[in-house]
């Protein structure tokens, strides 16, 4: 990075700041300024910045420019809140509701794993609680590959199909249907 164009640039900083004002922005000028001193900052050839070996200021105008409507969509999108709407839109009742429903999937989920063969039980609990892969389990305790492979495999289609109904419940939010 050369040192003269960053010098270059600082040296007309009030200029950068009535032009950024000239758009309409007076709370955020020296932010969208910095903020373009850094943009400019990561470019490796300064040179194309120069004309005549003065600062190119058109090149400036026309990046504070996309930096300011940049900005301006980005203000757009955000949507302001004030506080006092923002505790009367918190409903405590609701986050009760979704962390009853998810209890409730997660016991049909251990009713389910309950109800399969012992075998079935120890693979798939021995998967989703201690993290290890097909392989790994099978260098632990010695079964075959293929056969942890496919009864865990089955499980989680049993599994699926079982719960599938009141998950897509949760995830669309009628936690009053799921039972």
């Amino acid at each position: 990075m050369n040192n003269k164009f960053l010098i270059d640039l600082v040296e007309h900083h009030n200029e950068w700041v009535k032009i950024v004002r000239g758009f309409g922005e007076y709370f955020y000028t020296e932010d969208i300024v910095q903020e373009m001193y850094l943009k400019l900052s990561k470019h490796e050839d300064t040179e194309k910045f120069y004309r005549n070996g003065k600062l190119y200021k058109g090149f400036i105008l026309i990046t504070l420019r996309n930096m300011f409507i940049d900005y301006q969509k980005t203000k757009l999108r955000l949507v302001k809140v004030s506080i006092t709407e923002a505790i009367q839109l918190k409903d405590d009742s609701e986050t009760n509701e979704k962390t009853r429903a998810k209890s409730k999937i997660e016991d049909l989920i251990t009713e389910t794993v309950k109800s399969w063969h012992w075998y079935d039980q120890m693979l798939f609990n021995l998967y989703r609680d201690s993290g290890l892969s097909y392989r790994q389990i099978s260098a632990v305790t010695g079964i075959s590959f293929k056969s942890i492979y496919s009864t865990i495999t089955n499980c989680k289609k049993s599994l699926k199909h079982e719960v599938k109904e009141h998950y897509e419940d949760y995830i669309n939010e009628d936690y009053e249907l799921i039972k």
